[in-house]
Protein backbone atom coordinates (compact mmCIF):
# COMPACT_ATOMS: atom_id res chain seq x y z
CA UNK A 1 0.00 0.00 0.00
CA UNK A 2 1.30 3.45 -0.98
CA UNK A 3 1.16 5.45 2.25
CA UNK A 4 2.28 8.63 0.41
CA UNK A 5 -0.93 8.84 -1.64
CA UNK A 6 -3.43 11.37 -0.33
CA UNK A 7 -6.68 9.73 0.82
CA UNK A 8 -8.66 12.76 -0.35
CA UNK A 9 -7.04 14.21 -3.48
CA UNK A 10 -8.02 17.72 -4.49
CA UNK A 11 -10.93 17.30 -6.95
CA UNK A 12 -10.56 20.76 -8.51
CA UNK A 13 -7.89 19.90 -11.13
CA UNK A 14 -10.05 17.05 -12.42
CA UNK A 15 -13.16 19.26 -12.38
CA UNK A 16 -11.30 21.89 -14.39
CA UNK A 17 -10.41 19.24 -16.93
CA UNK A 18 -14.05 18.18 -17.12
CA UNK A 19 -15.17 21.81 -17.41
CA UNK A 20 -13.32 22.03 -20.71
CA UNK A 21 -15.53 19.37 -22.28
CA UNK A 22 -19.07 19.61 -23.63
CA UNK A 23 -20.05 16.27 -22.11
CA UNK A 24 -19.15 16.94 -18.47
CA UNK A 25 -18.66 20.70 -18.45
CA UNK A 26 -21.99 21.78 -17.03
CA UNK A 27 -21.96 19.31 -14.17
CA UNK A 28 -18.32 20.19 -13.46
CA UNK A 29 -19.32 23.84 -13.31
CA UNK A 30 -21.90 23.07 -10.63
CA UNK A 31 -19.37 21.06 -8.60
CA UNK A 32 -16.80 23.85 -8.88
CA UNK A 33 -19.37 26.32 -7.60
CA UNK A 34 -20.01 24.00 -4.65
CA UNK A 35 -16.27 23.95 -3.95
CA UNK A 36 -16.45 27.59 -2.88
CA UNK A 37 -13.81 30.35 -3.09
CA UNK A 38 -10.88 27.95 -3.60
CA UNK A 39 -12.19 27.30 -7.13
CA UNK A 40 -11.89 30.98 -8.07
CA UNK A 41 -8.14 30.88 -8.79
CA UNK A 42 -8.26 27.98 -11.29
CA UNK A 43 -11.39 29.39 -12.92
CA UNK A 44 -9.80 32.84 -13.20
CA UNK A 45 -6.71 31.36 -14.82
CA UNK A 46 -8.91 29.42 -17.27
CA UNK A 47 -10.84 32.56 -18.23
CA UNK A 48 -8.08 35.15 -18.24
CA UNK A 49 -5.24 33.13 -19.69
CA UNK A 50 -6.94 30.30 -21.54
CA UNK A 51 -7.23 30.42 -25.29
CA UNK A 52 -10.45 31.41 -27.05
CA UNK A 53 -12.27 28.44 -28.55
CA UNK A 54 -14.47 27.92 -31.57
CA UNK A 55 -16.90 26.38 -29.05
CA UNK A 56 -17.19 29.00 -26.29
CA UNK A 57 -19.49 27.06 -23.94
CA UNK A 58 -16.80 25.92 -21.43
CA UNK A 59 -15.61 29.50 -21.00
CA UNK A 60 -19.22 30.64 -20.58
CA UNK A 61 -19.66 28.05 -17.82
CA UNK A 62 -16.53 29.42 -16.17
CA UNK A 63 -18.01 32.93 -16.24
CA UNK A 64 -21.27 31.75 -14.68
CA UNK A 65 -19.42 29.89 -11.95
CA UNK A 66 -17.21 32.89 -11.19
CA UNK A 67 -20.29 35.11 -11.02
CA UNK A 68 -21.98 32.67 -8.67
CA UNK A 69 -18.88 32.73 -6.46
CA UNK A 70 -18.97 36.54 -6.37
CA UNK A 71 -15.76 36.96 -8.35
CA UNK A 72 -16.71 40.37 -9.69
CA UNK A 73 -13.08 41.53 -9.97
CA UNK A 74 -12.17 38.59 -12.21
CA UNK A 75 -15.02 39.36 -14.60
CA UNK A 76 -14.01 43.02 -14.66
CA UNK A 77 -10.40 42.07 -15.43
CA UNK A 78 -11.62 39.83 -18.26
CA UNK A 79 -13.71 42.59 -19.87
CA UNK A 80 -10.86 45.05 -19.54
CA UNK A 81 -8.62 42.90 -21.72
CA UNK A 82 -7.87 44.20 -25.20
CA UNK A 83 -9.79 42.41 -27.97
CA UNK A 84 -7.89 39.74 -29.86
CA UNK A 85 -6.23 40.87 -33.07
CA UNK A 86 -7.60 37.91 -35.02
CA UNK A 87 -11.20 38.69 -36.11
CA UNK A 88 -12.12 34.98 -36.02
CA UNK A 89 -10.95 34.71 -32.41
CA UNK A 90 -12.85 37.89 -31.53
CA UNK A 91 -16.02 36.44 -33.03
CA UNK A 92 -15.70 33.18 -31.05
CA UNK A 93 -15.14 35.11 -27.82
CA UNK A 94 -18.20 37.36 -28.15
CA UNK A 95 -20.47 34.81 -26.46
CA UNK A 96 -18.13 34.72 -23.45
CA UNK A 97 -17.95 38.51 -23.31
CA UNK A 98 -21.74 38.69 -23.39
CA UNK A 99 -21.95 36.23 -20.50
CA UNK A 100 -19.47 38.27 -18.48
CA UNK A 101 -21.12 41.61 -19.26
CA UNK A 102 -24.59 40.41 -18.30
CA UNK A 103 -23.25 38.70 -15.17
CA UNK A 104 -21.71 41.99 -14.05
CA UNK A 105 -25.11 43.71 -14.14
CA UNK A 106 -25.79 41.84 -10.89
CA UNK A 107 -23.53 44.55 -9.41
CA UNK A 108 -25.20 47.77 -10.67
CA UNK A 109 -22.37 49.97 -9.41
CA UNK A 110 -20.46 52.87 -10.95
CA UNK A 111 -17.27 50.87 -11.42
CA UNK A 112 -19.10 48.16 -13.36
CA UNK A 113 -20.80 50.75 -15.54
CA UNK A 114 -17.44 52.36 -16.33
CA UNK A 115 -15.96 48.97 -17.25
CA UNK A 116 -18.86 48.15 -19.57
CA UNK A 117 -18.62 51.53 -21.28
CA UNK A 118 -14.89 51.04 -21.76
CA UNK A 119 -15.45 47.57 -23.20
CA UNK A 120 -18.00 48.97 -25.67
CA UNK A 121 -15.56 51.67 -26.77
CA UNK A 122 -12.89 49.07 -27.47
CA UNK A 123 -15.21 46.64 -29.24
CA UNK A 124 -18.97 47.15 -29.44
CA UNK A 125 -20.68 43.76 -29.27
CA UNK A 126 -24.37 43.01 -28.70
CA UNK A 127 -23.91 41.54 -25.21
CA UNK A 128 -22.05 44.55 -23.87
CA UNK A 129 -24.60 46.96 -25.38
CA UNK A 130 -27.39 44.88 -23.82
CA UNK A 131 -25.68 45.06 -20.42
CA UNK A 132 -25.16 48.83 -20.67
CA UNK A 133 -28.84 49.23 -21.48
CA UNK A 134 -29.82 47.53 -18.24
CA UNK A 135 -28.30 50.40 -16.24
CA UNK A 136 -30.80 52.84 -17.79
CA UNK A 137 -28.41 55.77 -17.31
CA UNK A 138 -28.43 58.99 -19.30
CA UNK A 139 -24.63 58.85 -19.71
CA UNK A 140 -25.09 55.67 -21.75
CA UNK A 141 -27.33 57.26 -24.38
CA UNK A 142 -24.51 58.49 -26.69
CA UNK A 143 -22.97 55.01 -26.68
CA UNK A 144 -26.33 53.39 -27.41
CA UNK A 145 -26.94 55.83 -30.25
CA UNK A 146 -23.51 55.05 -31.68
CA UNK A 147 -24.34 51.34 -31.50
CA UNK A 148 -27.27 51.94 -33.87
CA UNK A 149 -24.67 52.25 -36.63
CA UNK A 150 -23.68 48.58 -36.22
CA UNK A 151 -25.98 46.01 -37.81
CA UNK A 152 -25.29 43.42 -35.10
CA UNK A 153 -25.68 45.78 -32.15
CA UNK A 154 -28.65 47.75 -33.48
CA UNK A 155 -31.50 45.54 -32.11
CA UNK A 156 -30.03 45.64 -28.61
CA UNK A 157 -29.38 49.38 -28.80
CA UNK A 158 -32.92 50.03 -30.01
CA UNK A 159 -34.37 47.97 -27.17
CA UNK A 160 -32.28 49.87 -24.63
CA UNK A 161 -33.10 53.28 -26.09
CA UNK A 162 -36.84 52.66 -25.87
CA UNK A 163 -36.50 53.07 -22.11
CA UNK A 164 -34.80 56.45 -22.64
CA UNK A 165 -37.27 58.01 -25.09
CA UNK A 166 -39.42 59.67 -22.45
CA UNK A 167 -36.64 60.89 -20.13
CA UNK A 168 -33.76 61.52 -22.55
CA UNK A 169 -35.62 62.39 -25.74
CA UNK A 170 -33.52 65.54 -26.15
CA UNK A 171 -30.38 63.47 -26.75
CA UNK A 172 -32.23 61.09 -29.05
CA UNK A 173 -33.77 63.90 -31.10
CA UNK A 174 -30.40 65.65 -31.48
CA UNK A 175 -28.96 62.44 -32.89
CA UNK A 176 -31.53 62.44 -35.70
CA UNK A 177 -29.79 65.36 -37.41
CA UNK A 178 -26.79 65.24 -39.74
CA UNK A 179 -23.90 67.01 -38.00
CA UNK A 180 -21.82 67.71 -41.12
CA UNK A 181 -20.52 71.24 -41.38
CA UNK A 182 -19.53 70.93 -45.03
CA UNK A 183 -22.72 70.43 -47.02
CA UNK A 184 -20.70 69.10 -49.94
CA UNK A 185 -19.41 66.23 -47.81
CA UNK A 186 -21.12 62.90 -48.37
CA UNK A 187 -22.72 61.51 -45.22
CA UNK A 188 -21.15 58.28 -44.10
CA UNK A 189 -23.33 55.20 -44.34
CA UNK A 190 -23.13 54.33 -40.60
CA UNK A 191 -24.35 57.83 -39.72
CA UNK A 192 -27.30 57.44 -42.05
CA UNK A 193 -28.18 54.05 -40.52
CA UNK A 194 -28.13 55.63 -37.06
CA UNK A 195 -30.37 58.52 -38.06
CA UNK A 196 -32.85 56.23 -39.78
CA UNK A 197 -33.00 54.04 -36.68
CA UNK A 198 -33.56 57.09 -34.45
CA UNK A 199 -36.48 58.24 -36.59
CA UNK A 200 -38.03 54.78 -36.44
CA UNK A 201 -37.72 54.80 -32.66
CA UNK A 202 -39.28 58.23 -32.32
CA UNK A 203 -42.05 57.26 -34.70
CA UNK A 204 -42.83 54.22 -32.53
CA UNK A 205 -43.93 56.45 -29.65
CA UNK A 206 -47.67 56.29 -29.15
CA UNK A 207 -47.82 59.99 -28.29
CA UNK A 208 -44.82 62.00 -29.52
CA UNK A 209 -43.75 64.57 -26.98
CA UNK A 210 -43.63 68.29 -27.65
CA UNK A 211 -39.86 68.04 -28.09
CA UNK A 212 -40.45 65.90 -31.18
CA UNK A 213 -41.76 69.01 -32.96
CA UNK A 214 -38.09 69.86 -33.33
CA UNK A 215 -37.93 67.12 -35.97
CA UNK A 216 -40.01 69.17 -38.41
CA UNK A 217 -36.93 70.19 -40.47
CA UNK A 218 -36.43 66.51 -41.31
CA UNK A 219 -39.67 66.49 -43.27
CA UNK A 220 -37.58 67.91 -46.11
CA UNK A 221 -34.67 65.49 -45.65
CA UNK A 222 -33.00 64.32 -48.84
CA UNK A 223 -33.12 60.78 -47.45
CA UNK A 224 -36.64 59.60 -48.19
CA UNK A 225 -36.78 57.05 -45.36
CA UNK A 226 -36.01 59.80 -42.86
CA UNK A 227 -38.42 62.20 -44.55
CA UNK A 228 -41.31 59.71 -44.46
CA UNK A 229 -40.75 58.89 -40.79
CA UNK A 230 -40.56 62.62 -39.97
CA UNK A 231 -43.83 63.13 -41.82
CA UNK A 232 -45.43 60.30 -39.84
CA UNK A 233 -44.31 61.90 -36.59
CA UNK A 234 -45.73 65.26 -37.68
CA UNK A 235 -49.06 63.67 -38.61
CA UNK A 236 -49.23 61.89 -35.25
CA UNK A 237 -48.52 64.85 -33.01
CA UNK A 238 -47.60 67.95 -34.97
CA UNK A 239 -49.21 71.32 -35.25
CA UNK A 240 -51.70 72.08 -38.02
CA UNK A 241 -48.92 73.73 -39.98
CA UNK A 242 -46.60 70.74 -39.51
CA UNK A 243 -49.31 68.33 -40.65
CA UNK A 244 -49.90 70.40 -43.77
CA UNK A 245 -46.19 70.53 -44.48
CA UNK A 246 -45.94 66.77 -44.06
CA UNK A 247 -48.83 66.29 -46.45
CA UNK A 248 -47.14 68.37 -49.14
CA UNK A 249 -43.90 66.43 -48.73
CA UNK A 250 -45.64 63.04 -48.90
CA UNK A 251 -47.54 64.10 -51.99
CA UNK A 252 -44.25 65.04 -53.62
CA UNK A 253 -42.61 61.75 -52.61
CA UNK A 254 -45.46 59.44 -53.68
CA UNK A 255 -44.96 59.35 -57.49
CA UNK A 256 -41.36 58.23 -57.25
CA UNK A 257 -41.40 56.29 -53.99
CA UNK A 258 -39.61 52.93 -54.03
CA UNK A 259 -41.76 49.86 -53.46
CA UNK A 260 -40.68 49.54 -49.81
CA UNK A 261 -41.83 53.11 -49.06
CA UNK A 262 -44.83 53.41 -51.34
CA UNK A 263 -47.35 51.61 -49.12
CA UNK A 264 -46.22 53.62 -46.11
CA UNK A 265 -46.57 56.89 -48.01
CA UNK A 266 -50.07 55.95 -49.22
CA UNK A 267 -51.19 55.00 -45.72
CA UNK A 268 -49.91 58.29 -44.32
CA UNK A 269 -51.63 60.30 -47.04
CA UNK A 270 -54.92 58.62 -46.15
CA UNK A 271 -54.45 59.88 -42.60
CA UNK A 272 -54.53 63.43 -43.89
CA UNK A 273 -58.23 63.02 -44.56
CA UNK A 274 -58.83 62.16 -40.91
CA UNK A 275 -58.98 64.88 -38.24
CA UNK A 276 -55.76 65.37 -36.27
CA UNK A 277 -55.63 63.69 -32.83
CA UNK A 278 -55.19 67.12 -31.26
CA UNK A 279 -55.14 70.48 -33.01
CA UNK A 280 -52.19 72.52 -31.88
CA UNK A 281 -52.29 76.11 -32.99
CA UNK A 282 -49.04 78.04 -33.03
Amino acid sequence: MDRTASPNPDPIPELMRQLDTLVDGESASAKLAASGPRAIGPLANFLLHGRARSVPQPRCWAVRTLAGLGAKDVLIEYLEQEPAGDPVVRLHEEAVQREAALALTSWPTDDVFVVLMGAAQRQAIPGVIEAIGRFNRREAVPMLLKALEDDCCRPWAEAALEAHLARDHDLVVQSAFDRRTDVAQQEERPSLRRRRAVLRLLRSQAEPSDVVHGLAPLIDSADLEIAVDACAIALAGGTTEERARAGRRLTAIEPNAAWDLYADVKALLRRLDAPPPETRAR
